[in-house]
């Protein structure tokens, strides 16, 4: 009897030495997915943020560009009013003819724009 339970012993002996190594094993291999999943969560968030930074940026970029096309229709609705100013005093320049000492001939008169704002308009013969 003695034998079996120095046999038993040393297979029951065995059997823990067997289950620590696999506990071991275990514990390491739950460790290196651990440090996975942390490493896959820390890439997920600095994925994430990279987004909300493309779309800030993005957002400033289309603010910027509002900006500049609303800058450039004030400048072209400027122009346009300068252009209709010029327009209409054509004819006011057609109309201050003086008589020249020759018949037929006539002499212009030439208005000079001196200020273009857009709710006034001032000239100067």
């Amino acid at each position: 009897m003695q034998a079996q339970e120095c046999a038993l012993k040393g297979r029951v002996s065995e059997v823990e030495r067997r289950a620590r190594a696999d506990e071991c094993e275990l514990r390491r291999q739950l460790d290196e997915a651990t440090v996975a999943m942390s490493a896959a969560q820390l890439e997920q968030a600095r994925l994430a943020n990279e987004r909300l930074q493309l779309q800030q940026h993005t957002r400033r970029l289309q603010t910027e560009m509002g900006r500049e096309r609303r800058a450039a229709e004030d400048r072209l609705k400027l122009l346009q009013d300068q252009l209709t100013a010029k327009v209409k005093l054509t004819p006011l320049m057609r109309t201050r003819r003086q008589k020249s000492g020759y018949p037929g001939k006539a002499k212009w008169f030439r208005c000079k724009l001196v200020n273009v704002t857009q709710n006034s308009l001032k000239y100067s013969v």
